[in-house]
């Protein structure tokens, strides 16, 4: 497919698109449902990624903190990323 041309790639949408507006004819909705599509996090996957996040903006605090010398917010950061490193843990 490397190379297509716009009007090839304006024929393979309209393919696409009639494919589409058939199968809703037909009746075949459920096929098209894009919940259907979605990957979805089990509910471990989504609070590590949770923590994975909050770890990294911990990080970023700690790191912008030590550059403007603000040592006593960074000892209280440096004890919420102990917290969510120990929580984080469990998924090892």
């Amino acid at each position: 497919m490397d190379n297509m041309s716009d009007a090839d790639i304006e024929k393979l949408a309209r393919r696409v698109a009639d494919l589409v507006v058939e199968a809703l004819a037909e009746g075949h909705s459920s096929e098209l449902d894009p919940e259907e599509w979605l990957f979805t996090l089990d509910d471990d996957e989504n609070e590590e990624q949770a923590l994975l996040a909050e770890l990294a903006q911990l990080m970023t605090q700690l790191d912008y903190n030590l550059q403007i010398e603000e040592y006593s917010k960074c000892e209280i950061i440096k004890k919420n990323i102990i917290t969510v490193e120990n929580k984080l843990k469990k998924f090892k």
